[in-house]
């Protein structure tokens, strides 16, 4: 004779699946998972895990206690579209608003934001609350982030088109929000809007807007100075002085920084791009964005914003070229220059070309006056060799034509006269 049935339960572990799962006949198992994230964080408890399997969720969150909320697959499989009517995405909050602090952890989500109205925020945390978030990229928020006594660690992000990165209300002093190697991209009004009390310092950020989006505030870090180490702006922040220590690096506009693919919101690391080797190593962070190893190589500097490039520092960048009886002549931009000793010149007749043709010391334009290729196409691409004697990755490619130097030739009768 059988027992009475039993139910079993997971324990520690949660599993969250929008295609598969159930919140009313599920158990929160790999097998048996539950529909919604927030089913799984209600039946968490403090040091717990919730496991978000692919898909799409539409639903806003809240988070109460100390647990870890993670995708499976990461965030380009796995997207949080804030739900209607609320004014957030992710809140996290300590029910008991006393010290000690819940310590909530958020990693591998894509969020969206219902726009840039006043009633969307993506992380909010509050009330003795502190979140790491790692590996998330936020989308369309009148706030990306928003703190009341509550405190945040952010890492491997990306925020784009949200109209204010941080929001920071009244906190305790001692108390620091910390951004680490993340990219923070066409913000519409400004960096952040902080009380006198909040205390804000990021590490190795990209924080740029392209040239047809300028920040539309007056003052784009609308409170206390923060303390920006190794972080790269725009003109915008030509002029802007923050905390004593801090070490800034100023570009033009987001084109300056030579992402893969702007327009796709593709912000990988071209081999030019002047984010490559600018950080620092203060604080430890081992992966990216895409979780590649960082610094890379290892015992070079890291590589500012979320993504890490493999090379130690940046190729040249061929700005023009021009051609003329016969010499090809190469303008460049070597960013930074102090780190460079050596130019290197690769040409061949097929574009990608990996034959070096010819070395020089660091200089600003290159001529070819050597050159014998006339009247087909050559390509050109350069790499420098650094401090490190390590060569970087290639440039961008030029191709261009050199013509045959014209002959001159005497007239034959010396008597005829123009």
């Amino acid at each position: 004779e059988f027992s009475a049935p039993i139910t079993l339960t997971p324990s520690n572990i949660w599993y969250v699946d929008s295609a598969s799962g159930n919140n009313t006949t599920g158990l929160g198992s790999l097998i048996a998972p539950y529909l919604k994230i927030q089913k799984g964080i209600d039946r968490s408890i403090n040091g717990d895990t919730v496991y978000v399997k692919p898909g799409t969720y539409s639903e806003s969150i809240l988070i109460n206690k100390s647990i870890l909320v993670k995708s499976t697959d990461g965030v380009a499989k796995t997207k949080l579209i804030q739900e209607s009517g609320i004014g957030y995405s992710i809140k996290v909050f300590n029910p008991a608003f006393s010290d000690p602090y819940t310590t909530t952890r958020i990693n591998g989500f894509y969020m969206k934001g219902t726009g840039n109205s006043s009633n969307s925020t993506g992380l909010r945390v509050e009330q003795k609350a502190y979140a790491t978030i790692d590996n998330v990229f936020m989308d369309g928020y009148d706030l990306a982030l928003s703190t009341y006594y509550g405190y945040y660690s952010v890492n491997n992000s990306i925020f784009y088109g949200n109209r204010i990165f941080a929001y920071g209300d009244a906190g305790d002093v001692d108390k620091s929000n910390i951004v680490q190697n993340s990219t923070i991209i066409n913000t519409i009004w400004s960096v952040y809007e902080a009380s006198t009390n909040s205390t804000n310092k990021y590490y190795n950020l990209i924080i740029t807007n392209e040239k047809s989006k300028p920040f539309q505030s007056p003052n784009p870090f609308n409170g206390p100075r923060p303390f920006l180490y190794n972080v790269i702006l725009d003109k915008t922040f030509a002029n802007y002085n923050p905390q004593d220590g801090s070490t800034k690096f100023i570009v033009d506009d987001a084109e300056s920084m030579r992402f893969k693919n702007l327009a796709l919101k593709d912000f990988r690391l071209e081999n030019t791009s002047p984010a490559i080797g600018f950080g620092n190593t203060t604080l430890t962070n081992a992966f990216d964005y895409d979780g590649q190893a960082r610094p890379n190589p290892t015992g070079s500097n890291p590589d500012a914003g979320a993504y890490e490039n493999i090379y130690d520092h940046p190729a040249p960048f061929i700005d023009t070229d021009s051609s003329r009886n016969g010499f090809v002549l190469l303008k460049m931009t070597q960013t930074p220059a102090g780190s460079v000793n050596k130019i290197n010149i690769y040409k061949g007749l097929t574009t990608a070309p990996t034959t070096k043709y010819k070395d020089t010391t660091l200089v600003s334009k290159y001529a070819d006056s050597l050159n014998t290729i006339f009247n087909k196409v050559i390509y050109y691409r350069l790499t420098s060799v650094g401090a490190s004697n390590l060569e970087s990755g290639y440039s961008n490619e030029i191709k261009t034509i050199s013509f045959t130097p014209p002959s001159l030739n005497f007239p034959t009768d010396l008597s005829v006269k123009a």
